[in-house]
């Protein structure tokens, strides 16, 4: 999409965040006794590596959550004074309720969301399901938490969804022109980023959205949990070249757009 959009005579400008703060790696880096970025590091460098190879256009801008919590602080901030974040206890939450036109880039009928307050811990949840309630911002440091920042909102760290608002906010301070994602992020994160970011700043966070559709093997979605990863080392082992390899991954379409 770049180069079309170069070829097309427009002068582009883009920014790759890297959402390196989640719970799996918290856990990960404390079972290995390293530090959290000597692990997240690790899986970046083979990933631009691996661009490279595949002669990918590396962005210009490749932030880490990590690197901007100082950011998601001073929107967590702004979002309490607003009246739309609150805390309860040692988290901070995200009311969509006081978000006008929440759920938008979905199509979300906010007519069914309940009136009754329910709040949801967790960063990620199993199934593409929306939770009817409020998400968290921020999460307040528990005992056994090995990785913590210390901040004016409290000691903690913050929640997946506003590591995206945190990184965009000190790269584009206007909106941007297209915002680009899995199918997944369709529902509950990008509508929860763009109802934080939209909620601090007078403009959208993106004119457009586009989201791909999954790679699939033998009928079954490529993931972790499936267990059937392919990376490019397995391919080229079996004797594809990275020009086929990069062939076939550019060789669909947007599945969605707004």
């Amino acid at each position: 999409m770049v180069r079309y959009l170069e070829y097309s005579g427009y002068n582009v400008t883009r920014g790759m965040n890297f959402t390196d703060i989640e719970e799996k790696a918290l856990k990960e880096a404390h079972r290995k006794k390293t530090s959290l970025r000597a692990l997240t590091s690790k899986n970046i460098e083979t990933f631009l590596g691996e661009m490279q190879a595949l002669r990918m256009k590396i962005p210009d801008y490749l932030p880490r959550a990590s690197e901007h919590v100082d950011d998601a602080v001073r929107i967590i901030g702004q979002l309490i004074k607003e009246g739309v974040a609150y805390r309860y206890g040692s988290n901070i939450y995200f009311d969509p309720l006081k978000f006008p036109g929440f759920g938008k880039i979905y199509g979300l009928d906010m007519a069914k969301w309940p009136s009754k307050k329910v709040r949801f811990h967790r960063d990620t949840y199993t199934g593409l399901r929306w939770n009817r309630g409020d998400f968290i911002l921020w999460h307040g440091c528990r005992a056994d938490d090995r990785v913590c920042w210390d901040s004016d909102i409290g000691r903690g760290w913050p929640a997946w969804n506003i590591q995206d608002p945190s990184m965009v906010s000190r790269y584009f301070d206007e909106p941007l022109y297209i915002y680009c994602g899995g199918i997944d992020n369709l529902i509950r994160h990008h509508d929860y980023s763009a109802a934080i970011l939209e909620s601090v700043r007078p403009y959208p966070m993106s004119r457009f959205w586009l989201h791909c559709r999954h790679l699939f093997v033998n009928g079954k979605k490529m993931s972790k949990s499936t267990g059937n990863i392919i990376y490019m080392d397995n391919l080229l082992k079996r004797g594809y070249t990275k020009e086929e390899i990069r062939f076939f991954l550019i060789y669909g379409h947007l599945s969605r757009g707004k």
